[in-house]
């Protein structure tokens, strides 16, 4: 939980400690309805392809994400398109305290 408000300090953009939250829960309980245990990522496939069970939950899970953010998450393109037009680069770095640091540049 310490985390998710990590999202809010770094600023505005990007994803938001509420877009984390939403986004995690949507995610896991798609993971249950599925049948996944915790850390099970599929029951169809090895760690070496894609897994539909994690590609569907993901995708609904974003949804929500971007619904709540109010923006949208463009992953294949590592940004976020903003509400206005711009996009938001965001990066999480592990630090040393088990933690994120998480940085959010706006681009043009």
């Amino acid at each position: 939980m310490t985390e998710i408000a990590e999202f809010d300090n770094a600023g505005a953009g990007a994803a938001s400690s509420a877009g984390a939250l939403i986004h995690e829960t949507v995610e896991q309980l798609g993971k249950a309805k599925l049948g996944l245990l915790p850390n099970e990522w599929s029951k169809t496939v090895g760690t070496d392809k894609i897994a539909p069970e994690f590609e569907s939950t993901h995708k609904t899970a974003t949804e929500a994400e971007n619904k709540v953010n109010g923006n949208t998450r463009k992953e294949a393109e590592g940004h976020f398109l903003e509400r206005e037009g711009t996009k938001t680069i965001q990066d999480l770095t592990p630090n040393s305290s088990g933690g994120v640091d998480i940085t959010k540049t706006k681009v043009k």
